[in-house]
């Protein structure tokens, strides 16, 4: 109940097609970014009320951003082209860490609050080769949170409202970091849920059989400088295979 070790990989891929400001031609952008690691983890109540976590990882990043019009795309030769995604393709390996505390309060609604601080010193120092270029660091953002959680004979709700990087180190509109999320499940088996994020209509729901749990959705992120900029709809889904309370 205290400590947790797991494997995890992500991808993302972010993609604009659009004209060059400067000379009307056609456009692409196309941005790229996997991780693949380890953590080790550690949670402990301080009190009955106040619980502290920290999370230990070691990160392989590989990341490219690709910027091009259509001009510069049709000078590139087969021998050129492949030369080029070789320059960009950046890998690296590092290692970080992660902190947080929760205090919950004893009222009916099990009122807590809660602050992490994320990727600290996630820097991928180690290049796959030699004097290769390396991937961008991740910055180190403080998070907070509140959530109401109050229960039922047959069912569970939560409330919760997050404010990611308070200390704005990503530089982004406020409003694109405010999460606001409310859950209801039944007999802890199936749920659903509904909330913002960045502005953005997002619902979903899940299905949790003691050692599976499924869950799917549909958000929006904002690749603008403002919410209603630049809206991107996704889909999500996540396969959790495990002991799940």
């Amino acid at each position: 109940n205290r400590a947790a070790m797991g494997l995890f990989q992500r991808g993302q891929i972010d993609a604009f097609v659009g004209s060059d400001p400067l000379n009307g031609l056609p456009k692409a952008e196309l941005g790229a970014a996997a991780y693949v690691g380890a953590h080790l983890s550690f949670a402990r109540p301080v009190s009955s009320n106040l619980f502290l976590g920290t999370n230990v990882k070691v990160v392989q990043k590989v990341q490219s951003r690709i910027e091009m019009n259509a001009l510069e795309a049709q000078s590139l030769e087969s021998k050129d082209a492949k030369q080029y995604l070789q320059e960009i393709i950046e890998r690296g390996t590092g290692v970080g860490a992660d902190f947080g505390a929760i205090y919950r309060t004893n009222s009916k609604t099990r009122a807590s609050v809660g602050a992490v601080v994320r990727d600290i010193g996630m820097a991928y120092h180690w290049a796959v080769e030699e004097d290769a270029p390396l991937p961008s660091a991740e910055p180190t953002v403080v998070d907070v949170g509140i959530a109401l959680e109050p229960e039922t004979r047959k069912s569970r709700s939560r409330l919760t409202l997050d404010f990611r990087d308070v200390l704005d180190e990503m530089g982004e509109n406020p409003y694109k970091r405010v999460h606001l999320g409310a859950e209801l499940s039944f007999q802890n088996v199936l749920g659903g849920t509904i909330g913002l994020n960045q502005g953005y209509l997002t619902y979903g729901g899940y299905v949790n059989l003691s050692f599976v749990r499924v869950e799917a959705g549909v958000f929006s992120e904002e690749f603008g400088d403002f919410p209603g900029a630049r809206q991107s709809k996704r889909a999500y889904g996540r396969l959790g295979v495990g002991w799940f309370e």
